[in-house]
């Protein structure tokens, strides 16, 4: 997953609204990819399910455009 740049990406539009929440991906079965999307406080906001990394990535940061996630070497799997 590190060939994805960390989130918020520095041209993303200014969201007052995504600004305190943090993004953790969760690999499923067959190459799924859920974007778990949590408030400052842990609390689940949303949760965004794709056939791909890929595609959940590209949903989560056109969605919350300054949520953050850095990418990990072992994976973000756990929430």
């Amino acid at each position: 997953m590190n060939q994805y740049p960390p989130l918020p990406a520095p041209d993303a539009p200014a969201d007052r609204d995504s600004e305190d929440l943090v993004i953790t991906f969760v690999m499923r079965e067959w190459g799924a990819c859920s974007a778990v999307v949590k408030n400052e406080y842990g609390d689940k906001v949303d949760e965004i399910r794709e056939d791909s990394f890929a595609n959940a990535y590209d949903v989560v940061s056109r969605n919350y455009p300054q949520a953050k996630w850095t990418p990990t070497e072992e994976g973000d799997e756990d929430q």
